[in-house]
């Protein structure tokens, strides 16, 4: 018995071999039993997926691959491991009389740590002091280290207040005066001796430094000061270098060399036309546009950064205009501030005025300011409650890569609070203190509180942005702790007014989830209806208690919404109305949407027609609006998946990816995704892991735009993976190229060419060749080659005409032409590989990449042309789902069947094949009688009806394949099957 099944469409995507049996199911009749490379359309077709373009090398790019052992012969393979420091007080301090006009007197005295006795000079208003030259630290940094920064901490006081400022802060390396000056912009304090700080973890002062130079003793620090209105004295106390520096480590093991190197890519989105993305790698950070890899001085643009490589995957993010701050366990929050393209810096997060635990309540806890003046104070804990340990620790005081432990004390009487930051350990009872805002008096009080963010007690795991305010969520101490800045004021999270201890609407607040478990938070997300807070067991919404929707201190509550759970590393994304998360053990995707008639959000389990995918589980998350609405998620192996998701049309449609290129006998590697918007449409850009040439390669990559967006022609057809393309065609409508005859108009005459408003030509011109089209949209036959043979100038050469010359080319300026090349250079990242390539819209012979380049032939003949795509081959193909029974109206399970004729209805497809199996392929006839020989294959929309080898089986399917780097895009199936046999 003969029958007919449509597939009419492919909205379900690749169906779990789980469900093989449950032909009932309407996804199984709109799914397929496996779909790779290719990806869903809203529409219900497949569309190849696009090829990835080769963008730049990561930092870290070019070891040794899995099975390539070092040989002795190998250059060294190092890395640098985290930042260390190391700090010291200068021991040898002396005034230079080189400059300036008042001496430094007693200068030994600013030598050694603090103990209020100081070099002084007495300048006159107007005028300056001399040089105080303070070196001999006696610094051990090890010889191999690269020294990332140099912070100074000046300990100093003037005799009146506003007078005496910084004229010079400078390094001195080997005695001289180098490098920037960097003067504080605020006068000295005149009520005690203060901290200054200088520089910083990534501050190198404007020079270079090697350990054998900060080790010298010509190695230290140059301070002169200034006078303003008044004559006055500064003193200085004493002088401390920190010196920040990474030590190398030489990796030999197999281990070592395949796993050092990852790296994590971050979007960066201002505009649409000012977008990034952020290459974060083992403490540095480089920087990409959709224009290529930010360059400077001709190297990749580069900044410090403080994550290691073993904690990115933990950084947690947020972004307003300019500024991305950041977020991870380890890490007092940072802001990373872009004010160009190649100027970028990171900064610690403002904590001002809190975020603060519980006001103390204890009668025998107490604590005291040594003085009400704003400035540097000391801090005192006292009460027998404390027993022998107070409430400091070393790790409370600022630094320059962590924010110190605020505290807010009030006076025992009144309602004046004041506050500061630690900026020195002393003791457990005893710290120093920048007072911001004083209290009312130094008595010793009960009414205090200290800041919730430290080392000691960790620091904010994730932030977001919700009702104009920053939020924070969750700590190693605090896992289930939400914290808010002031309204419009990120940087401030005062609890109450200073003075009237009064809490206000847009005060900062603290909330805690109350649950029946911990819920450690994992992801925060704004919606209209309240924040959405995804957690390690469940899912809440963070509203207001008050029917205005508006949270305040005193109006927030979190309700739980579902019961999954979400994964600690990826982000959620957000589709139309629906929030998509990785729910916490990495195997499943759900959405949560608001229903409704619950008045709550619920969940859907998007992966439970295809569960399969997620048994590496799934790591990483992002989301391409246009065109298609796809989630790409990749595992922890390195695979890469697709869903098309479209809630109003019943879309979700997974796909598998599988990227061109090798990796430890398998396939590549993805290592991160990240998606930014460019003019128009969205970006995939990927970190890819490969073994290229015998080394292990990681290459920034971007998916190239759908060919659905492009022209209709083939040549724009980008189907290679580490891709790049040659495009001769000039696109400059104002610079033209005309032909003149002197023999003639035919094949083989000579005539001359001639440039308008350009001047291309040069003496090496002579045997390239050029393309003419004078009518580019129309037919293809318009277009004609000539060869260079003779340079007469700049704008103008003698050619010979490779093609009879129409009269619309003859004496005719056009626009319209290309350079043609006969070999493509510039692929040195695919040495040693066998590349695909696309010519011209049409196929062409593979090609193995020698000296970073390759010759286009084609057995005996030379090729030219205008557009080449070169890259990494892969394959799309479908396979259908065993022929369902309910198509038939009976139960065919249990029979041998047979598809001898498939009808394929394609959209802008060229080639490709087809067969009852992957073993029984043929070829899918494209090219007409009407093409002209040497002219690609034409693009086909329409039904291609196919016999196939019928074979019989229980489980019938038809495979549909692509090799070429050629588009296809499927609509719908019909088969022939006989279900006669037994």
């Amino acid at each position: 018995m003969n029958n007919t099944f449509t597939q009419t469409n492919f909205t379900g995507g690749e169906i779990s071999p789980r469900l093989l049996g449950r032909s009932d199911m309407v996804r199984y009749q709109n799914g397929a039993k496996t779909v790779q490379n290719f990806i869903g359309q809203k529409h219900g077709g497949l569309d190849r997926r696009p090829g990835t373009v080769f963008v730049a090398k990561t930092k870290h790019s070019g070891l040794n691959a899995p099975g390539f052992a070092c040989s002795v012969d190998d250059d060294p393979i190092v890395t640098y491991g985290p930042v260390q420091s190391q700090d010291a007080y200068c021991k040898t301090a002396a005034s230079n009389a080189d400059a300036g006009d008042t001496a430094f007197v007693n200068p030994t005295r600013a030598q050694g740590v603090p103990n209020a006795v100081a070099a002084t000079a007495s300048v006159i208003a107007g005028q300056t002091s001399k040089y105080l030259h303070c070196t001999n630290f006696s610094f051990s940094i090890p010889a191999d280290a690269s020294v990332v920064g140099i912070g100074l901490t000046v300990t100093r006081k003037a005799s009146l207040s506003s007078t005496i400022s910084d004229h010079t802060i400078q390094m001195i390396k080997a005695g001289s005066r180098v490098g920037t000056n960097a003067p504080a912009a605020f006068t000295w304090s005149s009520v005690a001796f203060t901290d200054a700080p200088y520089g910083g973890g990534a501050d190198l002062w404007g020079t270079t430094w090697t350990p054998a130079e900060v080790n010298a003793s010509t190695f230290g620090m140059a301070i002169r000061v200034s006078c303003a209105t008044s004559s006055d004295t500064a003193s200085v106390d004493a002088v401390k270098i920190t010196v920040y520096y990474r030590t190398v480590s030489i990796q030999t093991t197999e281990d070592d060399l395949t796993e050092r190197g990852k790296c994590r890519l971050i979007p960066f989105q201002f505009s649409v036309e000012q977008a990034y993305v952020l290459e974060f790698g083992n403490l540095y950070v480089r920087v990409f546009t959709q224009d290529g890899q930010i360059l400077s001085g001709g190297l990749p643009y580069e900044i410090v950064s403080p994550y290691s490589e073993d904690e990115l995957d933990d950084i947690k993010y947020t972004q307003s205009a300019d500024v991305l701050f950041l977020c991870h366990p380890s890490h007092s929050p940072r802001q990373l501030i872009r004010t160009a393209d190649d100027n970028w810096a990171f900064a610690l997060h403002d904590q001002n005025d809190g975020p603060y635990g519980p006001i103390n309540t204890a009668t025998d806890k107490l604590m005291a300011v040594s003085s009400v003046t704003p400035g540097s104070v000391t801090l005192t804990a006292s009460g027998a409650g404390w027993g022998g340990t107070g409430p400091f620790v070393a790790s409370d005081a600022a630094t320059s890569t962590r924010k110190g432990l605020v505290v807010r004390i009030l006076a025992a009487t009144g309602t004046l609070w004041g506050w500061g930051e630690v900026t020195a350990f002393s003791t457990s009872f005893v710290v120093t203190l920048n007072l911001v805002s004083a209290p009312l008096n130094t008595t010793a009080t009960k009414n205090w509180r200290l800041g919730q963010w430290s080392d000691t007690d960790g620091w904010p795991y994730v932030p977001t942005f919700h009702q104009e305010r920053l939020w924070f969520g969750g700590s190693d101490t605090y896992p289930q702790t939400l914290w808010a800045s002031e309204v419009g004021v990120f940087d401030s999270y005062e609890p109450s007014d200073l003075t009237s201890d009064v809490v206000a609407d847009s005060n900062g607040l603290n909330y805690t989830i109350v649950s029946n478990q911990v819920n450690t938070v994992r992801w925060m997300f704004s919606t209209a209806k309240g924040m959405i807070v995804g957690a390690s067991g469940a899912e809440f919404i963070v509203s207001a208690t008050g029917l205005n929707g508006v949270i305040t201190p005193e109006s927030v509550t979190a309700l739980p919404q579902s019961y999954n759970g979400s994964l600690s590393t990826a982000r959620p994304i957000q589709i139309s109305n629906a929030i998509l998360f990785i729910q916490r053990h990495g195997r499943k995707v759900r959405d949560m949407v608001y229903k409704f008639d619950l008045d709550q959000h619920a969940t859907n389990d998007l992966t439970i027609m295809a569960e399969h995918l997620g048994e590496n589980r799934f790591k990483e998350m992002v989301y391409q609006t246009e065109p298609y609405s796809i989630a790409w998620l990749m595992d922890e192996d390195g695979d890469l998946f697709s869903m098309t998701y479209d809630r109003e049309q019943d879309v979700i449609s997974w796909a598998t990816h599988v990227i061109g290129g090798v990796y430890d006998v398998t396939t590549a590697r993805v290592e991160s995704i990240c998606v930014i918007q460019e003019d128009d449409e969205d970006r995939l850009w990927l970190v890819v892991k490969r073994e290229i040439n015998g080394r292990l390669e990681r290459y920034v990559e971007t998916l190239h735009d759908f060919f659905e967006a492009l022209e209709d022609v083939s040549r724009d057809a980008f189907f290679v993976d580490s891709g790049l393309t040659y495009d001769g065609w000039n696109y400059d409508k104002c610079d033209q190229m005309t032909l003149a005859d002197t023999s003639g108009w035919d094949f083989d005459d000579t005539g001359t060419m001639t440039a308008t408003n350009h001047a291309p030509f040069t003496a090496d011109s002579v045997g390239k060749y050029y393309r003419l089209d004078a009518d580019p949209d129309g037919d293809d036959e318009t277009w004609i080659d000539v060869l260079v043979t003779g340079y007469t100038s700049s704008t103008v050469v003698s050619v010979k005409f490779k093609n009879d010359i129409p009269t619309s080319l003859q004496d005719t300026a056009v626009t319209n032409w290309a350079l043609l090349a006969t070999a493509i250079s510039g692929l040195d990242h695919l040495e040693g590989e066998d590349v695909s390539l696309l010519v011209d819209g049409g196929t062409h012979p593979g090609a193995t990449v020698s000296a970073g380049a390759i010759s286009l032939e084609s057995g005996e003949f030379q090729t030219r042309a205008a557009v080449v795509h070169v890259g990494l081959d892969y394959s799309a193909h479908l396979e259908t789902l065993p022929v369902s029974p309910d198509s038939f109206g009976t139960d065919v399970r249990g029979r041998v069947k047979s598809i001898y004729k498939a009808s394929i209805r394609f959209h802008r497809t060229i080639g490709g094949e087809v067969g009852a199996g992957s073993d029984s392929l043929d070829p899918i006839a494209s090219r007409s009688g009407d093409t002209p020989m040497g002219n690609p294959s034409e693009l086909f929309t329409g039904t291609k009806a196919l016999q196939l080898e019928g074979r019989y089986a229980y489980d019938a399917t038809v495979f549909v394949q692509q090799n070429d780097p050629l588009p296809m895009q499927l609509l719908s199936i019909s088969y022939e099957v006989d279900t006669d046999a037994v």
